[in-house]
């Protein structure tokens, strides 16, 4: 019965890093995409800034 709340409790912990990761990421400026753009139509409109090669 308790081995359900262990695995919730991992489960939820989880989640809350991910989140965290997520939320310095973007404070850092960081983008949340791959960056992978030299084959994106749309890499311009992203990352306009950039020199893609």
């Amino acid at each position: 019965m308790k081995s359900w709340m262990i695995v919730l409790v991992i489960l939820i912990a989880v989640i809350v890093m991910i989140i965290v990761s997520i939320i310095r990421n973007k404070l850092s400026g960081k983008p949340s995409c791959g960056r992978g753009c030299q084959n994106c139509s749309l890499h311009n409109t992203c990352h306009p800034d950039d020199n893609l090669k």
